[in-house]
């Protein structure tokens, strides 16, 4: 069993976990015909911002999904790896995952709730489980508790942020035939949509890349965030039933403030 342990500075575990924070709020990110793209686009051709937005909202329009997540980052100098996985769904919106982070000195089971617009946390300060604000979240990772329970939220105003995007052609998927998308996204418009005006440690612009199956859903993202790392996510299982729940409310504490 991996050991929860608290060693190094706090901005070291703010920063640990905001990429479980930031990972979990992509879990909504990220139509198509045989042969063409988004517009007609024949493989390799350039697609519009307008185009792109509308494959990404198409690519969110699930019920209900299954996710498994990996990333890689720079914290402080030190190279933190995290695997995950979970179920989503969109209406009402709500989230559960598991993951688990290690990189230096540091090792980190973490789990995740997200049900009726309030997030749980366990894994962080021992195997209790814990409440965070709006604030706390936003000292995490930079994002908001909108953008993780909705996330079409981090569609809004999309288009201005996309600066150029390719169809890159067809492509088999685990089994599923798919189209892929390659885009890349200004990091300030990005860090708007996600609820933040800090766009600390992330390049100029974000290279993304997408893969959606015959329906136009989403079944891969690919999010490339500079000296913060990679971020992948593959969905299966779309419109299968989930369960997810809060957990009882006697095993519940309010987070502690991170500050300093």
């Amino acid at each position: 069993m991996t050991r929860n342990r608290t060693l190094g500075p706090r901005g070291l575990w703010r920063r640990a976990a905001a990429a479980g924070v930031l990972a979990v709020s992509l879990s909504g990110l990220v139509a198509c015909g045989s042969g063409d793209g988004a517009g007609g686009a024949s493989e390799g051709e350039s697609v519009s911002a307008e185009e792109m937005t509308e494959v990404m909202k198409k690519a969110t329009d699930i019920d209900t999904a299954h996710f498994t997540t990996k990333m890689d980052a720079k914290v402080s100098g030190q190279t933190v790896s995290m695997t995950g996985e979970g179920d989503i769904q969109m209406e009402p919106s709500a989230h559960h995952s598991t993951m688990e982070m290690s990189g230096g000195s540091m090792n980190m089971d973490l789990e995740t709730i997200l049900v009726d617009d309030k997030i749980y946390i366990k894994g962080m300060m021992g195997d209790s489980w814990m409440t965070a604000s709006a604030d706390q979240l936003a000292q995490m990772g930079g994002t908001s508790l909108e953008s993780m329970s909705n996330p079409l939220a981090f569609f809004d105003g999309m288009e201005e942020s996309i600066k150029s995007a390719k169809f890159e052609g067809e492509e088999k998927l685990d089994g599923t035939d798919t189209e892929h998308y390659s885009f890349k996204v200004d990091s300030a418009g990005l860090a708007k949509n996600l609820g933040s005006d800090s766009t600390s440690g992330l390049p100029k612009t974000i290279n993304q890349d997408i893969w959606v199956d015959g329906d136009g859903l989403l079944r891969k993202a690919e999010v490339a965030m500079g000296d913060m790392g990679t971020v992948e996510m593959v969905l299966s299982k779309l419109g299968e039933d989930v369960t997810i729940k809060a957990p009882p409310a006697d095993q519940v504490t309010d987070m502690p403030s991170m500050a300093g």
